[in-house]
C-alpha cells in the first residue's frame, strides 16, 4: 500500500487520513505545527460575532476553534468560507447563507464572490483566522468602504518532531498545506533525510505553498485541487519531470 506523508497539525489531520485509507493509501502525519487556541479571544468572540453584518472564515481549522462560541442557529448574516473545506466545516455547524469561491481557495477568489455587492455600504465584517494571519483581504475590503474587525482565535507554535522511528523508505509522497507548514518541517529535518526530503515528491494546493516548498529546498512539486485530487493523480504525476 503506498504511503502518502501528511504534513499538518494533527488535529486538522484526520479527514485526510480517512481520505487516504478510503483512495487505498496509507497515511503517515507529521506536525511541524500545532494549533493553540486564544481562550481571550475567544471569550470575546461571541460579541463580535453579534454585531457583524458577515463572517469571513480564514480556515477550517478557524471554523473548529470558533464555532462553540457563536450561535449560528438564528443568524442569517453571510459566512464565508475561503475554500471548500472551510465551507463544509461551516455547514457541519449549522451555519446558514455560506459563500464559497467555486475556483480558487484563497483571499484573492474570495474577494471575486459576487456576495460583497450584495453587503449595505459600510458593513462590518469580521475576519476570523489565527494569530499573524495574512492583511490582503482586510486591506482590501476597507478600500471597499467596509469596516472590518479580526478575530485572531488561535495560536501556531513549532512542535518538535520525533525522528526515531521514521522510516524514510515507506514514503511515496507527501502532502502539505501552508508555507509555514513547510519552512517548519524543513528547519527541523535532520541531515540523515536532508536528501531524502529534497528529492520526495510534494503535493500542496496552492502555488505561494509549492514557492515555500521550492524556497525550503524541495524540488518535486505539484499544485492539486485536493489531497484527493493527488492520490488519484500520483501515479501519472509521478511519471513527470520536476518544477
Amino acid at each position: 500500500m503506498p504511503v502518502m506523508l501528511i504534513v499538518r497539525p494533527s488535529a486538522r489531520a484526520g479527514d485526510d487520513v480517512r481520505t487516504c485509507s478510503q483512495a487505498g493509501w496509507s497515511a503517515r502525519v507529521l506536525s511541524p505545527v500545532e494549533i493553540e487556541p486564544d481562550e481571550t479571544a475567544l471569550l470575546g468572540l461571541k460579541e463580535q460575532f453579534s454585531r457583524a453584518d458577515a463572517v469571513f472564515w480564514v480556515s477550517p481549522t478557524a471554523v473548529e476553534t470558533a464555532a462553540p462560541y457563536v450561535d449560528f442557529s438564528d443568524d442569517l448574516k453571510a459566512q464565508i468560507a475561503v475554500g471548500q473545506a472551510s465551507g463544509r466545516a461551516l455547514q457541519r455547524c449549522s451555519a446558514k447563507n455560506v459563500f464559497v469561491p467555486q475556483e480558487g481557495n484563497d483571499s484573492e477568489a474570495v474577494l471575486r464572490l459576487p456576495v460583497w455587492d450584495t453587503l449595505p455600504p459600510n458593513a462590518r465584517v469580521l475576519i476570523v483566522r489565527g494569530r499573524g494571519g495574512r492583511d490582503f483581504l482586510a486591506e482590501s475590503l476597507k478600500k471597499k468602504g467596509f469596516a472590518v474587525e479580526i478575530a485572531e482565535v488561535y495560536f501556531r507554535r513549532p512542535n518538535e518532531l520525533n525522528w526515531q522511528d521514521f522510516d524514510a523508505e515507506s514514503i511515496d509522497a507527501a502532502f502539505i498545506t501552508s508555507g509555514e507548514l513547510a519552512r517548519g518541517l524543513f528547519a527541523q529535518v535532520p541531515p540523515q533525510f536532508s536528501r531524502f526530503f529534497e528529492s520526495l515528491l510534494y503535493f500542496t494546493h496552492h502555488p505561494r505553498i509549492a514557492d515555500a516548498l521550492r524556497e525550503a529546498g524541495a524540488r518535486h512539486i505539484r499544485v492539486v485541487a485536493s489531497l484527493k485530487a493527488a492520490l488519484s493523480s500520483f501515479p501519472k504525476e509521478q511519471t513527470d519531470e520536476p518544477v
